[in-house]
């Protein structure tokens, strides 16, 4: 059985938990330079010499990482070659049997896969040499979780068996942002965490991104299907709070104010913090950085906030009960601040008409805009 890696998950992260070594790794965000992480969809690598090279996958790419083997054995007078490629897709992961042997026209093989648990068997008759099966990705598996398979083929002669493992890696986001020099001089990400693109304009669906619920990692809960063609699926929610830093999974926690249960003011505190959403070197600005920001605007409201270098949008809110709300009209963006009592956090808020300091429960999702540490 070859060699697999665990890739190194900030703090663990629940998603990447979706490939049998759940919760046993971590990931590093200087393992994935200049990216937003997205936990709800995967992709496939092969360990090589013990390391998976800090990949993550560019979204839209149609195959990522096909992997191949083959070996041979007897078939009475003849031999067989049987090989399979392994891949994933935008939404599955695929194993390809392919056997050749003179004189005969068709074979069966198992396949049997295993994806955190979750097992599926598959046994068909390679007709015209090649037999696949498909398993479609589940929302809850991610970078760092585990897949194992193995092949059983049998007939012609001596059986050959195949027993492989792999690493799934999350999607990247953001790939490919570049910095942007504020009036301030501050230097600010070119967009939104999980926008596709700059902001053409502050009602830009491609560049509003994600709904963070504050101090939370991107672990899956902060992705919205924004337009046709992002690739995502909006997270599901629950009702169950989280004991702990890292939730485990990938749902937006509704019902109450905040998403643990108990608050806990430091996980979004500059580049070290536990579940720091941001690239390596980026964090939350503060509030005062916000405040400097905007004072700097042409005019202080949204139309100064998209004519400054930042582009910024009104990407609206997913409220502590899961509805999306103001898209279009309001964006809402996190601070690292603590408002200091009652539960609260800093934020701000720009609206056609204005653009205030505000505050806002932890279980609210707004937009993340990262500044340069």
């Amino acid at each position: 059985m070859k060699n697999y890696c665990f890739i190194k998950l900030k703090a663990c992260m629940m998603l990447l938990a979706a490939a049998g070594v759940m919760y046993s790794c971590s990931l590093e965000t200087d393992d994935f330079p200049d990216t937003d992480l997205q936990f709800a969809q995967l992709r496939i690598a092969q360990d090589v010499a013990g390391s998976c090279d800090g990949d993550c996958i560019e979204p839209g790419t149609e195959i990522y990482y096909p992997f191949s083997d083959m070996a041979t054995g007897s078939a009475g007078p003849n031999t067989k070659s049987v090989s399979y490629t392994a891949y994933n897709t935008e939404t599955d992961f695929v194993v390809e049997v392919t056997y050749v042997t003179s004189g005969r026209s068709n074979a069966e093989a198992t396949i049997s896969i295993d994806i955190d648990g979750d097992e599926v068997e598959y046994t068909g008759v390679i007709s015209g040499s090649k037999v696949s099966h498909t398993v479609p990705l589940a929302e809850d598996w991610a970078g760092c979780d585990e897949v194992a398979f193995s092949i059983l083929q049998e007939g012609l002669g001596q059986p050959i068996t195949f027993s492989e493992r792999y690493a799934l890696i999350p999607v990247c986001l953001g790939l490919g942002f570049e910095d942007v020099t504020s009036i301030t001089g501050k230097t600010w990400m070119d967009r939104n965490l999980g926008a596709s693109r700059v902001a053409e304009s502050s009602t830009d669906s491609e560049a509003y991104g994600d709904l963070y619920q504050w101090g939370r990692a991107a672990d899956g809960h902060q992705t919205i299907h924004r337009f046709d063609g992002d690739g995502k699926t909006t997270s599901g929610t629950t009702t169950t709070l989280s004991s702990t830093d890292q939730p485990g999974h990938g749902d937006f926690i509704i019902g109450s104010t905040d998403w643990r249960a108990t608050q806990n003011d430091n996980l979004w505190q500059g580049v070290d913090g536990v579940n720091n959403p941001c690239p390596s070197g980026y964090r939350l600005p503060t509030q005062a950085e916000w405040g400097e920001e905007r004072a700097t605007w042409s005019s202080n409201n949204a139309a100064g906030a998209f004519e400054s270098p930042l582009k910024l949008t009104v990407a609206g809110v997913r409220t502590s009960s899961g509805l999306f709300q103001e898209g279009g009209n309001i964006g809402y963006y996190w601070s690292s601040t603590v408002f200091g009592a009652g539960n609260l956090l800093r934020d701000m808020r720009i609206l056609s008409s204005s653009a205030t300091e505000g505050f806002n429960f932890p279980a609210s999702g707004l937009s993340v805009r990262c500044i340069k540490d």
